[in-house]
C-alpha cells in the first residue's frame, strides 16, 4: 500500500484507477480484522481491483475473501472438516506393537530414536499422568470423533523437545491440529518442571557415591564423581537488544546450562540458564557447592 501511495498516478499502474476519491491510507470501510489474518486474503483482492480497473474501494470490500490453502478456516469449517482416525496413525500402531516394550529389539530402539526415551519410561510417565490426573480427560469427549488420546499428545511433545519438530508435522502424524499440540506442550513442560527435584539429584548416600565413582575408577579416573560441561540451547526469538549478550561461539543466541552427569549419562545437577556468551570458565565458579 505504501508503494501505491507513493507512486505517481499512471506510473506502473492503470491510469483509470482514481486515488483521489479515497486515499489508500484511510481505513477501508468494508474490511474487518479477519481479512488481515493472512496476507493473501488482502493482497490478492487488491491486485484483482487494480488489474480489473475498479475505481472505488467499496467494491474491494465486497470481493469474497480468498484464503491460502492449508491455512485453516472458520471455526465451523474446522469443526466439520474431515479428520483421519487416530487409530490408523503410525505412532498409534507403533506403541501397540508387542516388540516395542523391549528396548533391545529393533522396534524398541526405533521408539527411543524417535522420541528420545525408552518405551518403559514412556509407560511409567503415562501411568503417573493418569494416576495423578495431570490432564483430566472428559468421558464425553473420549467418544467424540475429534478426540485425540493423551498418548499421541505426549509423543508429540517428546518429538518437539527431542528433535525440534514443527507442530504442523506433529499434527500430520497424529491426525490433529497444530494448535492442540502447541497448547499441550506448554502444559506438559509446566508439569515436568515440578519433577526436577525428584529426578535431578546428586548422590547423597555412600552407596550411591560408590556406584558412580566405581565406574570412573575402572576407567582410570579414581575419585571422579561426574563429568561437567556446558550445553547451549538455541534461542530463536531472542530480542535484538540482548542478541550480543546471548550470542557466543555458536554464532547465534543461546542459553547456556552447566550440567554434571555420570558415566551412564544421568544428569546429577544443573545450573539455571546463563547468557550464551558465557562458557565453563565463567559459569563454573558459580557451580561450586551444587554437588
Amino acid at each position: 500500500i505504501a508503494f501505491i501511495r507513493q507512486t505517481p498516478q499512471g506510473a506502473m499502474l492503470p491510469s483509470h484507477v482514481d486515488f483521489s476519491a479515497r486515499p489508500v491510507f484511510e481505513p477501508l470501510p468494508r474490511l474487518s480484522a479477519r481479512h488481515f489474518k493472512h496476507q493473501s486474503s488482502f493482497i490478492l483482492p487488491l491486485l484483482i481491483v487494480l488489474a480489473s480497473g475498479e475505481s472505488t474501494w467499496e467494491q474491494l470490500g465486497r470481493i469474497q475473501e480468498v484464503r491460502a490453502p492449508g491455512r485453516g478456516g472458520s471455526r465451523s469449517d474446522r469443526k466439520n472438516g474431515p479428520r483421519g482416525d487416530y487409530k490408523e496413525t503410525i505412532w498409534w500402531k507403533l506403541i501397540h506393537r508387542a516388540e516395542v516394550r523391549d528396548p533391545s529389539t529393533r522396534c524398541g530402539k526405533l521408539f527411543r530414536k524417535r522420541f528420545r526415551v525408552p518405551f518403559p519410561i514412556f509407560q511409567q510417565l503415562m501411568e503417573r499422568m493418569r494416576a495423578e490426573k495431570w490432564f483430566p480427560e472428559d468421558p464425553k469427549r473420549v467418544e467424540s470423533k475429534n478426540w485425540i488420546p493423551l498418548e499421541l499428545k505426549v509423543l508429540g511433545a517428546l518429538r518437539v523437545l527431542g528433535r525440534g519438530a514443527y507442530f504442523d508435522d506433529i499434527a500430520e502424524l497424529t491426525h490433529s491440529c497444530p494448535s492442540t499440540h502447541c497448547r499441550f506442550l506448554h502444559a506438559f513442560c509446566a508439569k515436568m518442571v515440578t519433577l526436577y527435584d525428584e529426578y535431578i539429584v546428586p548422590p547423597t548416600t555412600r552407596e550411591q557415591i560408590d556406584r558412580v565413582t566405581n565406574v570412573y575408577k575402572w576407567l582410570g579416573l579414581p575419585g571422579c564423581i561426574g563429568s561437567i560441561d556446558c550445553v547451549h540451547i538455541p534461542w530463536e526469538n531472542c530480542p535484538a537488544m540482548w542478541r550480543s549478550l546471548y550470542q557466543g561461539k555458536e554464532g547465534k543466541p543461546t542459553i547456556a546450562y552447566e550440567l554434571v552427569a555420570d558415566h551412564r549419562r544421568r544428569i546429577l545437577a544443573t545450573t539455571p540458564g546463563h547468557h550464551g556468551s558465557w562458557n565453563d570458565k565463567t559459569i563454573g565458579p558459580q557451580f561450586r557447592g551444587k554437588i
